[in-house]
């Protein structure tokens, strides 16, 4: 038995007649910095962007946007773990409650911030994050669409998506300070920096299953 299996679609784009836009993500190995003037696109695609994670690891997550004035703009994270298509399954919503917040935010001042927890049982491989901004009196209210991935509750406000990728524990390069040796970036792609290499005894780098690729 031979069949293809096609690409998964989100939901999307989502629409917002007045943008009031988010300035700044910044979450395990992203740092997007954007426009903080209003207007532009509603929903903007960085899925280009992309961030690394461990199953289990707890990374924090900084967040910026303009309100437009003396406004609260609340922020939502959606990340599909199981890379089913769905952004909202059990564990894929954080601060839907509506507990990350900025108030007369010109989206160049001091960010929100809170803490994202990566599933034990994330699927390995790339998926997808959505970061949701908006303008909303009463965010947490059961059903009004602020914690819906597809949905918007108001006239204000922007989205925007990145690509995670999902590594197992202990895969993504750790920064080591160790008798004066650094090792960096993190994570890399092409190039890794070592400071110091006279204690340096061996250099092994492995893939996410465990196979010594140098």
């Amino acid at each position: 038995i031979s069949f293809t299996a096609g690409a998964v679609v989100y939901c999307g784009p989502l629409s917002y007649p007045f943008v009031e836009p988010i300035s700044n993500v910044t979450f395990a190995n992203i740092n997007n910095t954007t426009s903080a003037a209003t207007g532009g696109a509603a929903h903007e695609d960085f899925t280009a962007i992309q961030g690394l994670v461990e199953q289990s690891g707890t990374y924090p997550i900084s967040l910026n946007g303009n309100s437009d004035g003396p406004y609260s703009n609340y922020y939502v994270v959606f990340i599909d773990w199981n890379q089913n298509g769905k952004l909202d399954d059990a564990g894929e919503v954080y601060f839907g409650d509506g507990s990350i917040f900025l108030n007369n935010s010109t989206g160049t001042g001091t960010p929100v911030v809170g803490n994202i927890t990566v599933p034990a049982d994330a699927k390995l491989g790339v998926t997808r994050m959505r970061v949701k901004k908006e303008y909303s009196a009463a965010v947490a209210t059961a059903g009004n669409g602020f914690a819906d991935p597809c949905a918007t509750t108001g006239s204000c406000g922007q989205a925007e998506d990145y690509s995670l990728k999902v590594v197992g524990p202990g895969m993504a390069v750790s920064n080591v300070d160790k008798d004066k040796v650094s090792v960096y970036p993190n994570p890399f792609h092409d190039v890794l920096k070592i400071s110091d290499v006279k204690g340096v005894k061996s250099i092994s780098i492995t893939d996410v299953s465990g196979r010594t690729v140098k």
